[in-house]
């Protein structure tokens, strides 16, 4: 998971970073499947991690600042839900470069005043959940990712067909979005009517959003 062998504290110095900057890695962790959620786990406060190309099972970032970021140019895959929760004001988290799919919802960001930073991922909701849900959040950006709910299974049992996923729901959260796409889930089959398409994006009071240069679609 993590580049950069057991090094701590590496200065970066240069011009863009004046006079030095610091990065924090975790000791390195490659390829197993629990790998995400053991550096998480051992990360400090500030640390950023470096995740090297592979795939990895979901994880969980509570209450400490830090960013997570794909190594550059390469693919990586988080197969299963990523939870960030509980960022006070004070505390920040980056999400860089990740494709994320799961079973149910691919992002859930809650109960945080702090700020949380996702770009350039990609995060695919399960059958009728959705690609993030946000609640109780209150300074979220998302800049060049997708969003994709998650299509809902047809039930040829039923009079109606299931709704699919929204691409975004918001709760009590407030989020900026910029060049991002964002789609809601395909509804499901049903024996008399197929289930409503999921929304592009659903905020739901208190709270909204903030969209710059992105396109936002339903489902059928």
């Amino acid at each position: 998971l993590i580049a950069a062998n057991a090094y701590v504290n590496l200065p970066l110095c240069g011009p863009v970073k004046p006079p030095c900057a610091t990065l924090s890695v975790v000791r390195q962790i490659q390829r197993a499947q629990p790998a995400a959620r053991a550096a998480i786990d051992a990360a400090e406060n500030g640390d950023t991690i470096l995740v090297r190309p592979g795939v990895y099972a979901g994880f969980t970032v509570t209450g400490k600042t830090l960013q997570i970021v794909s190594h550059p140019g390469t693919p990586v895959t988080i197969s299963g839900r990523v939870v960030v929760d509980s960022i006070a004001i004070n505390k920040r988290v980056l999400l860089s470069g990740l494709d994320v799919h799961s079973a149910i919802d691919a992002l859930e960001i809650s109960a945080g005043t702090g700020p949380v930073h996702v770009q350039a991922c990609t995060l695919a909701g399960g059958a009728s959940f959705v690609g993030a849900r946000l609640a109780g959040s209150l300074d979220v950006v998302f800049a060049g990712c997708t969003l994709r709910g998650g299509p809902a299974p047809n039930d040829w049992f039923a009079s109606v067909g299931t709704a699919g996923g929204d691409g975004l729901r918001l709760q009590g959260s407030a989020a900026a979005i910029y060049d991002c796409f964002v789609y809601g889930g395909a509804g499901g089959g049903g024996l008399v009517n197929g289930g409503q398409g999921g929304a592009g994006a659903h905020a739901f009071p208190p709270g909204g959003f903030f969209a710059s240069g992105s396109r936002f679609e339903g489902g059928d």
